[in-house]
């Protein structure tokens, strides 16, 4: 499984698509190892608001569930998550990105431990 990293280099924010290592089956498919998580946030949006440039205020995965969402970077990347997507906000430093809701929608944030980052070999 890929998830999308949203990471930062000397103050300029990146993507980086990180494989998420599945090594554990079962009858109901093939589960990831466990990442330590803190918590669970619900989260719902509405479409056309805009989030000028911030960093992630933590590590955290966001999983998308409904709606569309579009990050654009300080190197001027943009990207669009659907349904189905997962960042791992990891841009602490330096301008960051620009979020824009661009259809209402929900998703989970979830932060999690900083050696997620390690369990990830990024």
């Amino acid at each position: 499984m890929k998830i999308t990293l949203l990471y930062d280099i000397e103050g300029k924010s990146f993507f980086k698509d990180v494989n998420v290592a599945e090594d554990i089956k079962s009858q109901l498919g093939i589960h990831s190892v466990p990442y330590p998580a803190l918590h669970v946030i619900f989260r719902e949006f509405n479409g056309g608001e805009f989030y000028d440039w911030h960093n992630a205020p933590r590590l955290q995965f966001i999983i998308y569930l409904q709606g569309q969402v579009k990050v654009v970077t300080s190197s001027d990347y943009e990207k669009v998550f659907y349904p189905g997507d997962i960042m791992l906000a990891a841009d602490f430093e330096g301008k960051g990105h620009t979020t824009e809701t661009l259809t209402p929608g929900k998703s989970l944030i979830i932060p999690c431990e900083d050696h997620v980052l390690t369990m990830l070999n990024v």
